[in-house]
């Protein structure tokens, strides 16, 4: 699960690093501590920055959550589709559709719950590349009324994020990191489910994540954690 990332990314800083320009009709956006998927009633979906195979030589912004082509106008769309599932997306009706549809999401950094033995109640950990400025998350994207939607991939294996991720209804569940070369492929060649499926089981290697407890009630809307201190070591 991902339901809260960080985007500390400044536009110009992105354009400059991957030599790419910024499309210019990507809506209002700043760089934010903390983003969370869930967002108050009537309140926008957040817009992440985004490489599409669409366009592979720009730089985008797509609203959190994939509105499927066959959602009106208006309509509210209830499903959770923040995430997709490795192992169900080409099955779904909200995600078969756009398999092919395939995006990186650039972030900071995101969140995971972690439950200690005995204690009911989790504690936010925070996991950031260690060498890096920011992650490549496999995504996939649609197109609802001219807007640009987007979902990330989670999906399981990583040693130490399947440690922190340990919920005992969905265990090791994280997003689909992708390292530089696997990116690249992601939104540049075309391949098959099979192919598509294999790339979702990339396991990102353990030690260039780095991860940490953060401050309480990251995932909670009644809690304000935009704030630098929900990316930094948690003090007691």
């Amino acid at each position: 699960m991902c339901y809260a990332v960080s985007n500390q990314l400044d536009l110009g800083f992105l354009s400059k690093k991957l030599k790419r320009p910024i499309k210019n009709d990507i809506g209002e956006y700043k760089p934010e501590y903390v983003v969370k998927g869930f967002v108050k009633k009537d309140m926008p979906q957040p817009l992440l920055p985004v490489i599409s195979n669409e366009n592979p030589a720009e730089i985008a912004l797509y609203s959190w959550k994939l509105i499927p082509h066959f959602v009106a106008a208006g309509e509210i769309y209830k499903a959770n589709t923040l995430n997709a599932r490795n192992d169900t997306l080409f099955e779904l009706g909200s995600y078969r559709n756009y398999w092919q549809n395939r995006c990186l999401i650039m972030v900071s950094g995101f969140w995971e719950p972690h439950y200690e033995i005995g204690k009911k109640a989790y504690e936010s950990y925070y996991i950031r590349p260690s060498n890096d400025d920011f992650f490549y998350l496999g995504g996939i994207y649609g197109v609802n009324n001219g807007l640009h939607t987007c979902t990330i991939i989670t999906t399981s294996g990583s040693p130490r994020l399947t440690w922190v991720h340990n919920d005992p209804s969905d265990p090791g569940r994280h997003p689909l990191i992708l390292t530089p070369e696997l990116a690249k492929e992601w939104v540049t060649e075309k391949f098959d489910k099979s192919r598509m499926a294999e790339m979702m089981l990339n396991s990102f290697p353990d030690e260039k994540l780095e991860t940490f407890r953060t401050i309480d009630g990251i995932y909670s809307n009644n809690v304000e954690t935009n704030r630098i201190e929900a990316t930094l070591r948690y003090q007691e």
